[in-house]
Order: structure tokens, then sequence, then C-alpha cells
């Protein structure tokens, strides 16, 4: 299948797996040096964007952060061609394409 048409079927719970699995192990605890907090690992400036904090986002599970992941990542939608580039909207979308 095309990129675009798994995407819109797999995204965001698939990716969302990914991020968290790499991220925080599926550890809701889990912090970074860095500021980022729980399952996500979403960073407080992200969290601010998205209209929440870390402290909430991390209080969340899974399927509760998946919403704002998909938020997230909707602003890439049209960019992203590859798992390449969906990493990378996550960890630096100028090098997205």
């Amino acid at each position: 299948r095309a990129w675009q048409e798994y995407f819109a079927v797999a995204e965001p719970a698939a990716i969302g797996f990914a991020q968290v699995t790499q991220e925080s192990r599926w550890k809701p605890t889990a912090r970074s040096p860095v500021g980022a907090r729980g399952l996500g690992q979403f960073m407080p400036a992200t969290a601010r964007l998205l209209g929440t904090t870390t402290e909430a986002l991390a209080a969340l599970s899974f399927k509760g952060q998946l919403p704002y992941i998909e938020r997230y990542l909707a602003a890439y939608r049209g960019r992203m061609k590859s798992l390449e580039d969906t990493y990378l909207a996550v960890f630096y979308p100028a090098l997205i394409g």
C-alpha cells in the first residue's frame, strides 16, 4: 500500500505506539533530562502548544494521549511521505521531506 493510505488508517495509533515504546518503554512515570514526561514524552513547549501541560499529559493513558499525538502530527500530515518523515515530525520537523 502507498504510505498515504497506510498513514490514514494507522495514524495516530501505530505511530503513537512506536513513539511510546521508544521514548518511555511504557513507563508512565518516565521523565527525560530535558523535561519530557509520561508515556508520550511530550516536551513542555509542545504541551503548551496543544493547550495542556506535561503533568496533565503524563496522567493520561496511551489511549488518552492519542488525540494529542494526532493533533500534533496534523500540522505535518501533507508533508509526511515516509515513516522517516513521521519520525522527523516528532524530533526535527525542519528536515521533513
